[in-house]
């Protein structure tokens, strides 16, 4: 009896105790009316080390701490003191991080990140982890991808250290989980690539075989066998022993055999499946289990669907710990299928109607998860809106000041540039002219060498021709004296070129019509006592140059030759010279009235039918010879 009364005694001592702590507590934590009172909330957060059952055991329950620190905010949004706003709400924030809730996460944080001052604080950083994580968990991938990238920025402008293989892994596996496998395989080859260079050859492995993946997804099958096999190679060339390199390599021969098997290959993958199966057990790898239990089960589907439904069911265990809708989507199928094997109709109809709640179930979540995002991203703005227009409000008259100092800043900006402009532009037209003045020095001195050189050419030629004279005249040898004249003849015209150049104000081509007329002149000064007469046509103002005009003065010379020597044996005939512009270059023509040729003859070709045929292709020309009421040559070239 006595002993019942000290118990009673003491249970109600120890409730009143306990009451008074709690309604001590509870006196303190709503009576934040000022900064000391207010960094000690902060302070009292801090000291719970981010648990959630130190939080609810301090607080009572989660609903009084979040409203605790919700007067917290309201008390900072008071004092008009930014850091002070900025803090409170990244308490906040911390709060629904232990509980968790991802949708006042994702809003939380896009609100904090919404003020400009917070990315020179290193806690922008851990927001926006905190952000890129909640999306991950909602799979808002492609939101994802747009943090990612500001996170690693801003990580290291912080002095964070996030290698380069991690910004491209992790940004890979969220294009591999949009199925954007392209934009994932360029980002894991980068990986694969530096973790070769620093011989992290477990890690370079695991790319490979996300590359390999990667593939597989894409139907590219000979790609991702050839992946899987450099996945396997990288792991060889480790050379401690680490019983987890043992289960990857059991992962990668599992993944090269079925690609093997789903490219027609005569091959039992069992024993690779179920090693694969028994290794991840080992470690525990959940999603390895169930994918082992899914290939086992569709391998041995076809000879033995009673066993395979074992493994299904096993599979459905796994899941039950570890959740997976795509995958429990798969395995309700493939249940379904190995039940029609085996004529089961009620399971048939039973798994089918749960496949259906699954289905359902799954558009009802997708389409509240829309909705909230869209809620969360609407109030988001509107709180964004009205956190602009209250600072707009409270600024407007420094803002009119800064803007009247930048418009004065700004003219006198310009001023200094319109007078430095004016003198660069000054300055510059003064160099253009020295340059000009420089360049037409430059460009006359050349005209002057360019003439001389020609000139010099031009005297050359006509002492070797004078030197073929006096030597023609030595001998009584009449061959090499008609040879020695030919020659002089050929020197004549090529000499003439460089005469009309010389004597020329265009120094790079020459009038055609006034070189036919003056090698004519030339060429039939040499014949004495004829009664030849020549006809020289040439379309207006065709000029060429003299890679064209020495090949054309000597086919020319060489046929004016021939007609002499063949063609008006009794010094009398007429030969005629035209040459016209055509839309795909020039044609030059020579006709003369003699008796024509002997085509049977001409097939042997002579001398003077050769040096023809080799100055036309010097010129890249296309010769054509007929008769026609005399001899007639016509060349079709361009120029050059």
């Amino acid at each position: 009896m006595i002993f019942n009364f000290y118990k009673t005694y003491i249970l109600l001592v120890s409730f009143f105790f306990t009451l008074n702590i709690t309604c001590a507590q509870e006196q303190e934590l709503i009576t934040v009316n000022n900064q000391e009172s207010f960094d000690k909330a902060c302070l009292q957060l801090n000291t719970l080390d981010d648990s959630d059952t130190q939080f609810i055991d301090f607080f009572g329950s989660e609903e009084r701490g979040i409203v605790f620190y919700t007067k917290v905010l309201e008390w900072a949004e008071g004092s008009n003191n930014l850091e002070n706003v900025i803090l409170a709400k990244h308490l906040l924030l911390r709060i629904y991080l232990l509980f968790p809730d991802d949708i006042e996460v994702i809003s939380r944080s896009k609100n904090l990140l919404s003020y400009p001052e917070i990315y020179e604080q290193k806690r922008c950083v851990e927001i926006l982890y905190t952000l890129k994580e909640a999306y991950r968990r909602t799979e808002q991938f492609q939101k994802l991808v747009d943090v990612l990238y500001e996170y690693h920025e801003r990580s290291k402008q912080h002095g964070y250290i996030i290698g380069k293989i991690d910004e491209f892994k992790e940004i890979a596996n969220v294009h591999y989980s949009l199925k954007n496998y392209d934009k994932a395989i360029l980002l894991y080859k980068k990986a694969a690539v530096e973790l070769k260079i620093r011989k992290k050859y477990l890690e370079q492995s695991s790319a490979l075989n996300d590359l390999g993946l990667c593939f597989e997804n894409k139907k590219k099958l000979d790609s991702a066998q050839y992946y899987y096999k450099q996945a396997i190679q990288a792991l060889k060339n480790r050379t401690d022993k680490d019983e987890y390199v043992g289960h990857f390599l059991n992962i990668l021969l599992a993944n090269e055999v079925g690609i093997r098997v789903k490219k027609g290959e005569n091959i039992n993958p069992l024993p690779f499946f179920k090693e694969e199966l028994q290794s991840a057990k080992i470690f525990k790898e959940r999603h390895i289990i169930i994918s082992a239990y899914y290939k086992i089960a569709k391998i041995i589907s076809d000879t033995n669907p009673e066993k395979a439904l074992k493994y299904l069911d096993s599979a459905k265990t796994v899941l039950k710990i570890q959740p997976n809708t795509r995958l429990y989507e798969e395995n309700l199928v493939a249940t379904i299928q190995n039940y029609i094997k085996l004529d089961k109709k009620d399971f048939v109809k039973h798994t089918f109607n749960t496949l259906l709640r699954l289905q359902d179930s799954i558009k009802t979540n997708v389409s509240k998860r829309n909705y909230m995002i869209s809620s969360v991203i609407y109030e988001t703005d509107q709180k964004i809106e009205e956190l602009k227009e209250s600072k707009n409000n409270l600024n407007e008259e420094q803002n009119l000041n800064y803007k009247l100092q930048f418009v004065i800043i700004v003219f006198v900006l310009l001023t200094i540039a319109l007078i430095w402009t004016y003198k660069k532009i000054k300055k510059n037209n003064q160099t253009i002219i020295s340059q000009k003045e420089a360049l037409n020095r430059s460009l006359s001195e050349k005209e002057t060498l360019l003439k001389e050189v020609h000139h010099r050419i031009k005297n050359n030629l006509q002492v070797i021709s004078s030197l073929l004279n006096i030597h023609s005249g030595k001998t009584d040898n009449r061959e090499f004296q008609v040879i020695a004249l030919q020659s002089q003849r050929h020197i004549s015209a090529m000499s003439l070129v460089h005469e009309m150049l010389y004597q020329n104000k265009n120094i790079t081509s020459i009038d055609m019509d006034t070189y036919f007329k003056k090698l004519c002149h030339s060429l039939m000064d040499t014949y004495p006592n004829n009664n030849v007469q020549y006809e020289i046509l040439v379309e207006k103002n065709i000029q060429l140059n003299v890679k064209l005009a020495n090949p054309i003065g000597l086919v020319i010379n060489e046929l004016i030759s021939n007609s002499m020597k063949y063609a008006f044996k009794n010094n009398n005939g007429t030969f005629r010279i035209m040459l016209i512009n055509q839309d795909q270059g020039f044609q030059l023509t020579y006709t003369d009235n003699g008796p024509g040729i002997d085509e049977n003859k001409a097939k042997t070709y002579s001398f003077g039918e050769r040096l023809i045929t080799l100055f036309a292709e010097e010129m890249n020309a296309e010769m054509k010879r007929f008769n026609d009421n005399g001899l007639s040559y016509t060349f079709t070239f361009k120029q050059r």
